[in-house]
């Protein structure tokens, strides 16, 4: 009968829980390591032995239980020795209610930049209303203004008056009545100008 001894081979660690793991919670880890004679296994944390076992069982997980984990596989009669690790984190539920730090900088920068914004297209919207109506309200005031006249008289020749046109309704009488019979020869026909002078108010 012949007897080989071999290994350990690098161990391979099971039951590895999904990270990070809540206080409270159960934990069982296992370290396999292919070897003859079986080897002796250690769990080490951080550096420092916690447990010499195959099997390493946390039944209530607390924040002090976070680290990382080595399995150590130790061979006798080879004088091998192999190890994994593992790392596992903790949370407590208080934390994981609670943004980080940085998500929440985050956050309160991104409200001040849409503040920021929202004031500005305020500042620009009334700004741009109150241009507006200025602008209308100076065209209306030019349509309405009093429009510049210039008199007739002589002594007045290039003097602007500032008054509103004043209206007359002629009447031309003739100076003596003509028959029916009266013939207008066009030869003789002569050009009449009326003078009109409007009553001033």
């Amino acid at each position: 009968h012949l007897n080989v001894y071999y290994g350990p081979d690098t161990p391979i660690i099971s039951g590895d829980p999904k990270q990070p793991i809540p206080v409270g919670s159960s934990v069982i880890i296992t370290c396999t390591s292919a070897s003859n004679p079986p080897p002796l296994y250690q769990w080490f944390l951080n550096d420092t032995l916690q447990l010499t076992a195959q099997q390493f069982t946390i039944n209530k997980i607390i924040k002090s239980h976070e680290g990382i984990y080595e399995c150590v596989a130790n061979n006798s009669h080879t004088g091998r020795v192999s190890s994994a690790f593992v790392n596992i984190t903790v949370t407590d539920a208080h934390e994981s209610s609670h943004l980080p730090a940085g998500a929440v900088a985050g956050i309160v920068i991104a409200v001040i930049v849409a503040m920021g914004m929202i004031i500005g297209l305020i500042y620009f919207t009334v700004t741009k209303t109150c241009v507006t109506r200025g602008s209308g309200s100076s065209g209306l005031n030019k349509m309405n203004s009093t429009p510049t006249y210039y008199t007739g008289d002589k002594g007045a020749e290039n003097q602007s008056v500032q008054e509103e046109p004043q209206y007359s309704s002629p009447t031309f009488k003739p100076s003596s009545p003509m028959s029916a019979d009266t013939t207008i020869n066009s030869s003789t026909d002569k050009t009449v100008y009326a003078l009109v002078n409007a009553p001033k108010r």
